[in-house]
């Protein structure tokens, strides 16, 4: 059958019978590759440019954007729901960040090396299968951008860039990467190729803020009407105009006799590798897979599982192993033991070397700013509460969502106020959010305990490692579902009775189911009054706006720390 996005066997033969593309592959199989939002990207160059200052000094340099308001990922069955239950998420998520005021940013930093320190490295400054590891070099940071406005009409201004790393200005200059040599060429004819001859001409690959003209004439789409025959230059018939502008009036040249690229800029476009150290491809596959955390390094494992159990050919999968072996030996034996594959014995040796810069745990966000949340409710809903949570999480830069069974406002407990409903859970779903929250109110806890949509939303979420939090009967809600913690934290003096658990530990009457037979601990060495900060999950029994505002502060400080991956160590949860 015609292959997309199933052709498994035939990508994985290519990366087996690829060893440049080890490093690449771990890269594949990490969390970087299913970010939560365009907003969480990181992104930086895999080609080495060179800047050139006014007195013709030459550097290395590599260029970096990361984002001010933290790099992070989805959960990997989130992110496969989350395209099927909002494609659109990504696009929706950056237009609402903007069109609310909170814009995103990211900051430019670049790594520079000397031109005489090329080769002091044990990786080639040229091969861009390769990064320069920040504990080698760190970021230096030098500029910001901020993304404060979206296009007027998104195919004329976005779908026709033409996007080409030939476009550079005065001060940056290529080297001789033979891949970037290629892309040079390549991209300028992907353009003529997809926008026609004249594509400089469409508004959005023109210059912003200065008109310039060309001896470009004629071809599909010309736009501008010239009035004279003469289309060259030098010449004498039109007071030799148009003319290039000269070097000194700011005009681009590209140094062709630099030390950076051995006296010339050859331009090679070569499939042999340029030096010795293009044929070493696993130190900084290994570099890679030692500075993720226990958490990363398990999903990639499990991501191999999913990628290389979609392969039918048996020997695809034995050689993916091989090559992971090369990388890890535990890596490459959990692999093989979820692919049908024979664990293998080592066959090199992990330097145990890890570089900062890598495991996206080093880019959480400072704040909740940014986060959004769903409040489940019904009918019989505190709407003060409610209230008082909104106020509270409005006042971290978290937004919300009311979600219920209808779009129907819902009665307060008091029957006198109405609470407006935003979503509903045929409308939403839990890998929209980033957290979630149930208020109080009997009568709404008790529907939401009989509305499978909503235990499956928790249980969901719980899946997903997001932070939850309940308060007064809403605590009910969280009863009512299979998730399997120790306990809860309690800030209620109501919770004064304990019960033991499994373990001896103590834990609140509200949350003593969860120490049944069937249920048992995701980690021993959880106590009650450490589940907040190691579970995500806060509940307070208490009603009314004090316990809510309690309850809403604790669920802002856990989701700065997005997810709260040690759940995933009990797979219980039906979800």
């Amino acid at each position: 059958m015609p292959q997309a996005s199933s052709a498994h066997d035939n990508f994985w033969d290519f990366i087996s019978n690829t060893p440049e593309s080890l490093n690449m592959a771990m890269w594949i199989l990490s969390d970087r590759t299913i970010p939560r939002n365009f907003r969480a990207m990181q992104g930086f160059g895999v080609h080495t440019f060179i800047l050139q200052n006014a007195e013709g000094k030459e550097t290395f340099v590599k260029f970096h954007w990361t984002p001010l308001g933290g790099a992070y990922s989805n959960n990997f069955d989130e992110a496969q729901k989350l395209a099927g239950k909002d494609p659109d998420y990504f696009r929706r998520d950056l237009y609402e960040s903007i069109a609310r005021g909170d814009f995103p940013e990211w900051e430019l930093g670049i790594q520079t090396v000397p031109i005489e320190d090329e080769h002091k490295f044990d990786f080639d400054l040229l091969d861009s299968t390769k990064i320069i590891p920040e504990s080698l070099v760190p970021i230096q940071k030098i500029g910001r951008m901020i993304l404060s406005k979206v296009p007027d009409e998104f195919f004329t201004q976005v779908e026709q860039s033409a996007f080409a790393v030939s476009r550079v200005i005065p001060g940056i200059t290529f080297s001789n990467d033979p891949l970037l040599q290629s892309r040079i060429f390549s991209y300028h004819d992907t353009q003529l190729h997809r926008l026609g001859p004249n594509f400089h001409l469409l508004p959005t690959n023109c210059p912003a803020l200065a008109a310039v003209a060309n001896n470009q004439r004629d071809g599909p789409m010309q736009t501008v009407i010239h009035p004279s025959n003469v289309n060259y230059a030098p010449n004498s018939l039109a007071g030799n105009n148009p003319k290039p502008l000269s070097v000194a009036k700011g005009a681009y040249a590209h140094s062709v006799a630099t030390p950076a690229t051995g006296g010339k800029a050859s331009g090679r476009k070569i499939q042999d590798r340029p030096s010795e150290k293009f044929g070493e491809h696993v130190l900084q596959a290994q570099l890679f897979y030692n500075s993720q955390s226990p958490a990363e390094r398990q999903h990639m494992i499990s991501a191999a599982w999913f990628e290389l159990g979609k392969c039918t050919d048996t020997e695809v999968r034995k050689r993916m192993v091989q090559r992971f072996n090369m990388v890890d030996n535990g890596f490459a034996r959990e692999v093989a033991r979820g692919i049908g594959v024979s664990p293998p014995q080592p066959a090199n040796t992990n330097d145990g070397r890890s570089t900062s810069g890598i495991s996206l745990d080093e880019y959480l966000p400072s704040s909740a700013s940014g986060r959004k949340v769903a409040i489940l409710a019904m009918d019989g809903v505190d709407v003060e509460s409610v209230s008082a949570i909104k106020a509270t999480l409005a006042g971290k830069g978290v937004t919300f969502d009311v979600v219920s069974s209808s779009l129907t406002a819902l009665s307060g407990s008091d029957a006198a106020t109405k609470l407006p409903v935003d979503k509903t859970f045929l409308t939403a779903h839990s890998t929209i959010y980033d957290g979630l929250l149930i208020p109080g109110g009997a009568q709404s806890a008790t529907l939401l305990q009989k509305e499978g949509l909503a235990i499956h939303f928790v249980n969901e979420a719980f899946k997903h490692c997001k932070p939850i939090a309940a308060v007064g009967s809403g605590v009910d809600v969280i009863s009512a579902t299979n998730l399997p913690v120790v306990g809860m934290k309690n800030t209620g003096s109501t919770l004064s009775k304990e019960a033991a658990n499994d373990n001896g530990e103590t834990i609140t009457e509200k949350a003593a189911h969860f120490a049944k037979d069937k249920m048992t601990t995701v980690l021993a060495s959880i106590t009650p009054s450490a589940v907040t900060d190691s579970m995500g999950l806060s509940v307070n029994a208490k009603d009314g706006k004090e316990a809510a505002t309690d309850v809403a502060e604790r669920l802002a400080e856990m989701l700065k720390k997005h997810r709260f991956w040690a759940r995933e160590l009990d797979p219980r949860v039906p979800a």
